[in-house]
């Protein structure tokens, strides 16, 4: 078995920006084949998460994760400077009413300082990749008949902390430094953008263009120097762990450009370029073209700009808007025919959006037109032979005239930057 058809975790560690990557990794994989929970008190009975056969873990199940798979799982994660982790940990716990924390921070009137001092916080900046990372990795143990719940899992973690395999924190750190290397893909919080570019390069994906942070807070964080101090002391083996990430890291970055041609002066329209050309070769050399069918964002999503999926419990479908850059593009594997493609929107932020979208097939500008149902519309296509790739790729990219915070368009407290959203595609021979 080729070690990309095996299932992928991705190692959730908390305030690495996890929120904003799920909602991209999402998309590359069926709604079915995603398993829905990211914490253990969540899983209930572990035997049946395992009968699923998932392709695609995330969450905050540490090393551990390997219980939920029948199959050997590729790992993938994202690493963040330590003193920039604690900062935030901090932050997000006074400012969110929801966080357990919340409470006593706001009646003790607890500092930054306070807060990496206190008896009862201080374990949340202190190691929190390693320990993390570590949690359960290795495991030998048999759970397939645990059920998890939030009081079972306190045992639960209990049994895996007493039957760890590295037991020095020098050990952990050794076997994460391994853990890294052996690692699908990795990224660097603080070279996101970059990570991005490596992730879909590594695992054959187009560019992503533009991305929006989601649950970030947006005011910079100016620490003491005295505190910065304490706090390296207090990550003394995640600061080398996160060290060790960052050379590891320039390495494969490097050696991305290499294989592409491209060296580290690179523009990043070129970089792009070459890896959504290597993206089209591998993908168009393993697809089986289809003719006639019915395309809905339950399944993977491959293209660019896209918020992630969601489920519309009235029309009982999948949907997600475009956003939030201006051009938004999906792919789809298809027989050079002549087509009449059918695309429907739920919704839009503005009918203007609609009037004035710039519609394109392979940068070939089509024959199309749109009706409209309320808020709903229905764009008709006219796909001719020729716009279609040799490699059979048919890709339709929406120019989108003009995007709005969902919250302004839709009221709310959601502020992702949208356009219209996508229900489905329907191709149909002619």
């Amino acid at each position: 078995m080729h070690i990309t058809d095996l299932p992928f975790y991705f190692a959730h560690i908390p305030k690495t920006g996890g929120t904003s990557f799920i909602a991209l990794l999402d998309h590359y994989f069926d709604a079915d084949k995603i398993c829905p929970h990211q914490l253990w008190w969540d899983i209930d009975s572990v035997k049946e998460i395992k009968s699923k056969n998932y392709q695609l873990f995330r969450g905050h199940f540490g090393g551990a994760a390997q219980l939920l798979s029948a199959q050997e799982l590729n790992y993938i994660t994202i690493l963040r400077d330590p003193i920039s982790l604690a900062a935030s940990t901090y932050h997000y716990s006074k400012r969110d009413k929801n966080t357990k924390l919340h409470t006593f921070i706001d009646s003790n009137d607890l500092s930054f300082a306070d807060f990496i001092d206190h008896q009862r916080t201080k374990h949340l900046v202190q190691n929190r990749m390693v320990r993390s990372l570590t949690f359960g990795l290795d495991n030998q143990m048999d759970f397939d008949d645990m059920t998890l719940t939030p009081d079972s899992y306190r045992q639960f973690k209990k049994t895996i902390n007493k039957s760890r395999v590295n037991s020095t924190a020098e050990e952990r750190l050794s076997r994460l430094k391994q853990f890294i290397l052996n690692c699908h893909w990795f990224g660097i919080l603080e070279q996101y953008d970059q990570s991005i570019d490596l992730l879909c390069y590594v695992m054959g994906w187009p560019p992503v263009t533009k991305t929006q942070k989601l649950n970030v807070h947006n005011k910079p964080q100016v620490i003491p120097p005295q505190i910065k101090e304490k706090l390296k002391a207090l990550n003394h083996y995640d600061c080398q762990l996160y060290r060790f990430a960052r050379q590891q890291f320039e390495k494969n970055y490097a050696h991305m450009l290499a294989n592409l041609s491209l060296t580290k002066e690179s523009k990043t329209e070129d970089i792009k370029k070459a890896i959504d050309k290597r993206y089209q070769s591998i993908h168009g050399s393993k697809t089986i073209l289809k003719l006639d069918y019915h395309y809905t964002p339950k399944e993977p999503i491959f293209g660019d700009q896209w918020h992630r999926r969601e489920w519309n419990p009235e029309l009982k479908k999948y949907f997600c808007w475009s956003g939030p850059g201006q051009v938004s593009f999906i792919d789809l594997w298809t027989q050079q025919k002549r087509y009449l493609i059918t695309v429907k929107l739920i919704n839009a932020i503005s009918s203007s959006l609609i009037e004035n979208l710039n519609l394109l097939i392979n940068n070939q500008s089509p024959e199309w037109h749109y009706d409209s149902i309320g808020r709903a519309y229905e764009l008709t296509i006219h796909c001719d032979k020729q716009m279609i790739s040799s490699s059979g790729l048919l890709r339709i990219q929406f120019i989108n005239s003009e995007l709005k915070a969902h919250k302004s368009a839709f009221e709310g407290d959601d502020n992702r930057i949208v356009g219209f959203a996508l229900e489905s595609i329907t191709l149909k021979s002619t």
